[in-house]
């Protein structure tokens, strides 16, 4: 809560900013995540693993430009989240969640062409899958299940975003899971799956703002 509460603060003061023309507009489009990992068990280091998740990630956003360069957006987006690692048995272990995330971030530049943003993004973990092997690689015994809004991981997650924006709607973005990505208590027939884990993920992603809605201008009568 701490985190939300201070981007609100941050971009209260910034809408401080104020322009005689400002337009409202939406944009949606998809992103190809490569996220990487830091896992321990406890307390030893795992050798984790990047993993590329091209689908399904998708969003909707709301912009509100105060000017041609500085502007906020919020909005709606899934994700496609997760990481793989070799556990203390040297199997492989893959887990990974679909988010609901609202992001709420600033942005300055070029708004039409270049430009940069930041800001924070509360995601809900609303389907979890678990799988691993038997071996370091597929070739073992395979372990797999999935939850609707699982324990195995947090409730809520927090998250740092930040990016740029390139011609034509292309834009590379990073995002920080500021907590553990998991839930090291989780139990499941009577079994602790992730005991003594402790998983940091940070995120890199290829996206393009495909659609672009309609835009609405406020004209200042002064």
């Amino acid at each position: 809560m701490k985190y939300l509460t201070s981007t609100l603060v941050l971009t209260g003061l910034l809408f401080g900013t104020y322009s005689a023309k400002a337009q409202f507009y939406t944009t949606s489009g998809a992103e190809m995540i490569f996220s990487w990992s830091t896992v321990t068990e406890d307390g030893e280091e795992r050798d984790a693993r990047m993993r590329w998740s091209p689908v399904f990630n998708f969003g909707f956003h709301g912009h509100y430009d105060f000017s041609k360069n500085f502007g906020v957006f919020t909005g709606f987006k899934v994700r496609n989240i997760g990481f793989i690692y070799q556990d203390s048995d040297n199997k492989k272990v893959i887990q990974r969640t679909y988010n609901m995330g609202i992001p709420l971030a600033i942005k300055f530049g070029d708004l039409d062409n270049f430009f940069l943003y930041g800001g924070y993004q509360l995601e809900i973990p609303f389907h979890y899958k678990y799988k691993s092997w038997d071996s370091s690689d597929r070739s073992g015994a395979k372990t797999k299940f999935t939850n609707w809004f699982s324990d195995a991981t947090p409730r809520v997650m927090h998250t740092i975003i930040g990016g740029i924006q390139f011609y034509r709607g292309l834009n590379l973005k990073f995002e920080w899971y500021l907590d553990n990505f998991i839930n090291p208590n989780y139990t499941r027939n009577g079994e602790i799956i992730n005991e003594g884990l402790e998983v940091q993920v940070f995120s890199l992603s290829l996206a393009a703002n495909m659609f672009r809605g309609t835009r609405f201008v406020y004209m200042d009568d002064d």
